[in-house]
């Protein structure tokens, strides 16, 4: 839900063709609102997001699978009081050997001595408790790498509509001048239409520009839970030590929970298949009983206790046992191999995320410099222009090789953030590029 939500709204920005240097948009409204930092967009998420707390709550869960299994080292007591009503009073002498309505009760207490498979079940619940909670830790981590994408794709769209409304400024400008070099004979009636349409084109990309400012920021509030109007600060972000994509690999597959979880996993099978072996062997099981009788019969004592040793060795179930075994071993493979696989795709994915990181530093310095000839372009026709030595054609052509390569830059940046971000997940580290730390 949230990954697609994430992803329409950078489509959003793409298509509408809304982009620019990250920034705040400089207008009163905006300069007063309180400014939240990607640390603290995390943080809120973190602390109050629905999905985070049903993480939370997961693992609470999970932890009493672990309990259950502690619960069958320890004695199990029950009590049971009955009221029997019999078809007559037999009395022996002077001594009422049967009530005809008698109350009973007894307690007893049940102690495995010797059970063998209790000792892998036990080792078996703790790996799958610890599976679980790496399981949702990794979870929560996917939720909060999903925050942080739409940060950038707010913080894109906050300059993008500063470059929006920069660029109907100049638009406007622009028309200005030519409806006086119109009067004065100067320039064609036809440069006046082009100066006109462009203005046009530039309110709609204004009106496209606002909407996608508020769809961004709004889904940003839906998920860090602040209430708008607020505006965005450039993360700081630590930069990584380029080492080798085996070396990457290797850090990722020693940092990621997910890859935790699958090693826990198969821990976990491992005890459940000794568990399977173990049941073929008998358990000794000592019970302790305390009753009490209104039907006293030949002692005479309304109270008796007793102990008894049971050894219980199950010869033949009709394969159950067996069945267990195959069914673990199964489970036990299939285990390892989405672990071998997790592995391997861990792998494959830190080489093309760097691939794809080098690539986005590229093709950003590209569209930088042409931003910057651009700029310069503009410049020099808007002079020429200026002198009566350029037409109202090559002004305007000039000012949408600039707005096109102001939008380049913000697409460019917000995609050289996301595969930034995608790396982070890759390896393991946080939406910051820093290692966790774990308990």
């Amino acid at each position: 839900m949230f990954g697609q939500g994430v992803v329409g709204m950078i489509a959003l920005l793409i298509i509408g063709q809304t982009a620019g240097e990250v920034g705040s948009i400089e207008n009163d409204s905006i300069v007063r609102d309180p400014v939240i930092t990607l640390e603290q967009a995390l943080d809120n998420a973190e602390a109050h997001h629905e999905q985070v707390r049903i993480n939370r709550h997961g693992m609470e869960q999970a932890r009493l699978k672990r309990d259950r299994a502690l619960a069958a080292f320890l004695p199990q007591v029950t009590f049971t009081t009955t009221l029997t009503h019999y078809d007559q009073e037999i009395i022996y002498g002077d001594r009422i050997m049967q009530e005809q309505d008698a109350l009973s009760g007894d307690i007893q207490a049940r102690l495995p001595l010797y059970s063998a498979p209790l000792f892998p079940a036990w080792s078996k619940a703790k790996s799958l408790v610890a599976s679980d909670e790496h399981d949702f830790e990794w979870q929560t981590r996917t939720f909060l790498f999903e925050v942080s994408q739409a940060y950038y794709a707010a913080l894109s769209a906050q300059n993008l509509l500063q470059t929006a409304e920069r660029s109907l400024e100049t638009v406007r400008e622009h028309l200005a001048a030519t409806e006086a070099r119109l009067a004065a004979g100067e320039v064609l009636e036809l440069d006046l239409t082009r100066a006109r349409i462009e203005v046009l084109t530039a309110e709609a990309d204004l009106v496209r520009a606002v909407n996608a400012f508020d769809g961004a920021f709004d889904y940003l509030s839906f998920l860090i839970m602040t209430d708008r109007p607020f505006q965005l600060a450039n993360p700081i972000i630590t930069e990584l030590a380029m080492f080798e994509p085996e070396q990457l690999g290797e850090q990722a597959l020693r940092a990621r929970p997910d890859v935790i979880a699958r090693e826990y996993e198969i821990r976990s099978g491992e005890s459940a298949l000794r568990e399977a072996w173990l049941e073929y062997l008998p358990e000794l099981y000592l019970t302790a009983t305390y009753r009490g009788s209104e039907n006293t019969g030949f002692s005479g004592e309304e109270f008796s206790w007793n102990v008894l040793f049971s050894l219980n060795w199950l010869l033949y179930d009709g394969g159950k046992r067996g069945a267990d075994r195959h069914e673990w071993s199964a489970i036990l493979d299939i285990s390892r191999l989405h672990k071998q696989l997790l592995e391997r795709s861990i792998r494959l994915d830190v080489k093309q995320a760097l691939r794809d990181l080098v690539t986005a530093r590229a093709t950003l310095k590209t569209v930088l410099g042409k931003l910057e000839l651009a700029g310069h372009n503009q410049e020099l026709v808007l002079e020429r222009y200026k002198a009566g030595l350029a037409t109202a054609l090559e002004i305007i052509d000039a000012d949408d090789q600039l707005r096109q390569a102001e939008y380049a830059v913000v697409t460019e940046t917000l995609n050289l953030d996301l595969k930034r971000l995608n790396l982070f997940q890759v390896l393991g580290l946080d939406p910051l590029g820093k290692e966790i730390s774990r308990p």
